[in-house]
């Protein structure tokens, strides 16, 4: 009905002004120019019906109307879109939140000297000197049991390698559940032999001398751990041993202390 109204042709193809001119000049009859009918000859006729008006008017506004629509349903959808959006962001935000207060969080305690290096092996034979050996408490502080992939653990004497370095020995991939509230307390020996020389550049090292390099006891070490819900985190830690207190002291040395956060593994 639109297309009736809108095209002069599809309305009086047969019966326009210019087409009866055409077909006077045709016929000898008419030498005038074709004159260009108005628009409003084009659009209308005078046999057009109130029936006609009314319908070609109603074509008009069911077009409308439907564009109206069209735009409607389309900013609803992205309203919706975007209300979908937000609803998955806050269920991430609060599932990711959840698995943080929920996961395990291992902490290192109570590093001590089961073997404490003494003055008085500067008595005994080089061969006799003991095996230097350090016990340490793994603590979960979290909310759920941590299972334990891997510790590594070094006690040494001297300089400390630009990232830490271990022994196969040093390298223990048993796993093991640590519980909260359940500590787990491993021992770890010193692999170098000690000397005369190493006992006594250690005890100079608590007392600054210009141009020299002092040597110190080390203990340091990694954990892997993941939860029960296969969050992997790691920890690691490095302490020096103070020889006139027998006791040992944390450091903060880039490479040697930290705490990773994983995330959790993709499905499929």
């Amino acid at each position: 009905m639109f297309l009736v109204w809108t095209v002069p042709e599809f309305r009086n193809p047969a019966n326009t002004k210019a087409s009866q001119q055409y077909s006077e000049q045709a016929g000898g009859g008419n030498v005038k120019p074709i004159e260009a009918p108005s628009l409003w000859d084009t659009y209308t006729s005078p046999k057009d019906t109130y029936a006609q008006w009314i319908a070609a008017i109603a074509a008009i506004a069911s077009v409308g109307a439907s564009v109206l629509a069209i735009v409607l349903v389309a900013r609803t959808l992205n309203e919706t879109r975007k209300a979908t959006n937000a609803a998955v962001r806050s269920s991430e935000i609060a599932e990711r939140m959840l698995l943080d207060v929920e996961r395990p969080h291992l902490f290192i305690e109570n590093v001590g000297a089961y073997v404490a290096l003494s003055d008085e092996w500067f008595d005994l034979p080089e061969d006799k000197i003991p095996m230097p050996e350090v016990n340490y408490t793994i603590k979960n502080y979290g909310r759920t049991p941590a299972i334990v992939i891997e510790i590594r653990a070094s006690a040494r004497f001297g300089g400390l390698p630009e990232v830490p370095h271990y022994h196969p020995g040093e390298i223990h991939d048993t796993e093991r559940v640590i519980a909260v509230d359940e500590p787990f307390t491993p021992i770890q020996f010193c692999r170098t032999s000690v000397t005369h020389h190493m006992l006594h550049e250690m005890w100079l090292s608590q007392t600054y001398i210009e141009g020299r390099t002092p040597i110190h006891f080390y203990f340091y070490g990694q954990i892997t751990y993941k939860s029960v819900s296969g969050l992997t985190d790691q920890i690691g830690f490095i302490y020096r041993y103070l020889p006139h207190g027998q006791s040992y002291h944390l450091e903060n040395i880039p490479g040697y202390t930290f705490r990773r956060r994983g995330e959790a593994p993709q499905n499929g």
